[in-house]
């Protein structure tokens, strides 16, 4: 592999899904590397949501084209263009400007592609630990797509490693994350929240719970959803009993919210629980000293902050290895370094910084001159230190700098930061998000005073722990604690971000708190916004009198006279739709028989049907019995977007023989629950 930047890309190029909106992935991202010599550099990262404003980004590219559009765009402002690109991979259908290589998982080829990207972002997060120590790591999600590896869904799902001194050896580990994505399914929370609720609601239930079967294989989904129902049966009928001392519902919440609450705090349980028997089965069986050996974790169960700061504590590692992107908005991270290992086990590599997303998708002096903000805009100003504190003393401010986190969780350059000695604070900030009034909000917190203030805590660069805060601490900063006394935590340093810890630092010197409220610079079912534009907008639809952008502040007013226009507006606005519907001579080019997008999904989800040629006309019939089939078995479903359906059609030579052969199996879960 040869000297220059190369790209690695975890999306998905059809014409037909591009145009019917099928998803076979989601949170499609872009990584741009250099290699210098051994050195390799991660340059930026691209999260598709961040540019189109659709939420965990579904859509595939509609050609090549398309894609090197998109990458033509991002190139230009790091004064690059695509012909500055040696090689692509990771996603099929994009030509390389010189030849992919799309060997190179295939060492590997027993597990999931998708599952050994999710390991390779953890395990070499710094290489040099990866050549000199040990690390064990685990990689746990919903399940992986079938993109490139259209095998996936005939072997383990998820993959554990242990590394010593750059040896590394593989194997297959259970994950309850599909019992995460079944409660998503079911209450409609997403797991953070559904895990926030079962801290905040005190409902108490005695139940006597069999652990849940382990979940290794497609074949253990079905097991998984007996165990699920029976939970919730046993569950809803427990609620509906009046009598017994023991069963005690929170009157803070519904009865739903109750019923959540207690299956969450369950299914967490049973979480840790089964994590630490498999790390501890690790541990015993390849003489791991855990004071001596990294914990790597990845995967979308990786967001889980009580999980991983369990294992930590129980096993005593040495440190945790996790980037900033553990969900699927880190798949092109892991792609990209599997390859560089691959062709170049020796390379060099460490991801020093959070901060690797796009500077922005405008500037602050063209965004100023636009009619739009300039009558809002009172004053722009350079601040000083005292100006900022006294803005956060007044209330929550916009905080837009350089160039974005990589990731799900807002790491302090597109975030909301406020004063967290007030519990109103949290309770603005949920109201401006349009949240649950028990959704917590992370402290973000000088690293040099994290052991001050919460208990047994260690360094979270990325918000992947969740600590206790001290007992004498808590009713000093009320708005960052959870309703358990817990609270999610950011550790900063000097070297990760000196601006931010100079304003920390300027505020434990002002009030004796090292920490302000941290959440996400975004509205509800909105991506992390990515334009000063975009933030401009937020801060006048809420009516926030403060937005710093760029090192500027800027002073706003005239809240009655801005269009507070709903969410979904605000992204047709500051976003750039990604979308190229096909003509009507290309559709019907492209998909002659005229399949439903149903039908359409059908082929695309199950392997073995993306080979059957769909213009035949002998085949619409035939498959369209075999979706009567899986309709039967799934139950009414209004859309099989973003689900994966486990059929096992190995053998299978045709529709025909399909539909004569094979019954399918239960929907259990999504694709991924990042």
């Amino acid at each position: 592999m040869g000297d220059g930047h190369y790209i690695s890309a975890y999306c998905h190029v059809d014409a037909l899904d591009h145009h019917y909106g099928i998803a076979l992935r989601h949170d499609h991202n872009i990584s741009l590397w250099r290699k210098n010599g051994g050195d390799v550099e991660l340059i930026q990262v691209w999260e598709l949501e961040r540019f189109s404003g659709e939420k965990h980004h579904l859509r595939a590219f509609r050609d090549n084209t398309h894609f090197w559009t998109f990458v033509a765009d991002r190139l230009r402002p790091l004064g690059l263009d695509t012909t500055d690109i040696v090689g692509v991979w990771g996603t099929p259908g994009i030509n390389s400007v010189s030849a992919s290589g799309g060997d190179y998982w295939r060492r590997f080829e027993e597990f999931p592609q998708h599952s050994l990207a999710h390991l390779f972002s953890a395990l070499m997060l710094d290489k040099s630990i990866f050549d000199t120590e040990t690390i064990v790591a685990l990689a746990m999600d919903g399940g992986p797509d079938s993109v490139e590896d259209e095998a996936s869904q005939r072997k383990p799902y998820y993959v554990g490693a242990l590394v010593k001194n750059g040896k590394m050896s593989l194997f297959p580990v259970a994950s309850t994350a599909p019992l995460w994505a079944l409660m998503r399914q079911r209450y409609g929370l997403k797991e953070g929240s559904l895990m926030a609720l079962a801290g905040a609601c005190k409902a108490v239930l005695p139940l006597a719970v069999d652990d849940p079967p382990l979940i290794i294989r497609r074949r253990d989904f079905e097991k998984a959803d007996r165990w699920f129902k029976g939970v919730t049966r046993q569950v809803e009928d427990t609620l509906s009993s009046t009598s017994g001392s023991e069963i005690r519902g929170d009157p803070l919440f519904t009865r739903k919210e109750n019923e959540a609450a207690v299956i969450a705090r369950l299914i967490q349980q049973k979480t840790i629980s089964q994590t630490k028997q498999i790390l501890a089965k690790i541990i015993d069986e390849n003489d791991v000293t855990p004071q001596n050996t990294y914990l790597a974790m990845s995967g979308g169960l990786a967001l889980n902050c009580p999980l991983n700061t369990a294992l930590m504590k129980q096993f005593e590692f040495k440190g945790f290895l996790a980037p900033p992107c553990v969900n699927d908005s880190g798949l092109s991270l892991g792609l990209g370094l599997m390859r560089f290992f691959a062709d170049e086990p020796d390379f060099r590599f460490r991801l020093s910084s959070p901060y690797l997303g796009s500077n922005g998708t405008d500037n602050l002096s063209d965004v100023i001159k636009d009619p739009t903000f300039s009558l809002h805009i009172e004053d722009i100003s350079h601040p000083e230190l005292e100006t900022i504190l006294s803005d956060l003393l007044d209330g929550p401010i916009v905080w837009f700098q350089g160039q974005a986190e990589i990731g799900p969780r807002a790491l302090g350059h597109r975030s909301l930061l406020a004063d967290p000695r007030d519990i109103t604070s949290r309770d603005r900030l949920n109201r401006i998000k349009q949240r649950q009034w028990w959704r917590p909000v992370a402290p973000l917190v000088l690293d040099e005073f994290s052991k001050d203030w919460f208990e047994e805590s260690f360094p979270s660069p990325y918000m992947l722990h969740a600590f206790q805060v001290k007992a004498d601490k808590a009713a000093l900063v009320p708005a960052i604690c959870h309703l358990d006394g817990t609270a999610r935590v950011q550790t900063l340093t000097m070297e990760t971000n000196p601006e931010l810890h100079e304003i920390l630092n300027a505020f434990h010197r002002a009030t004796g708190v090292p920490m302000l409220c941290n959440t996400s610079l975004n509205d509800r079912s909105e991506p992390i916004l990515n334009s000063i534009s975009a933030a401009l907008d937020f801060a006048l639809s809420k009516e926030l009198s403060v937005i710093y952008a760029d090192g500027m502040r800027i002073q706003l007013g005239a809240f009655q006279h801005h269009d507070k226009t709903a969410t979904n507006k605000r992204a047709r606005r500051h976003f750039k739709p990604m979308e190229e519907p096909l003509s009507a001579g290309d559709v019907h080019r492209l998909n002659p028989l005229g399949f439903s997008r149903e039908e359409l999904v059908l082929m695309r989800q199950i392997p073995k049907l993306r080979h059957v040629d769909h213009t035949a006309p002998g085949t619409a019939p035939r498959l369209q019995r075999l979706l009567s089939k899986l309709r039967h078995s799934f139950g009414k479903q209004p859309d099989f977007q973003f689900i994966d359906m486990y059929h096992d059609l190995q053998g299978s030579n045709t529709l025909e023989e399909a539909l004569g052969n094979r019954q399918a199996e239960p929907v259990c879960c999504e694709a991924d629950n990042g």
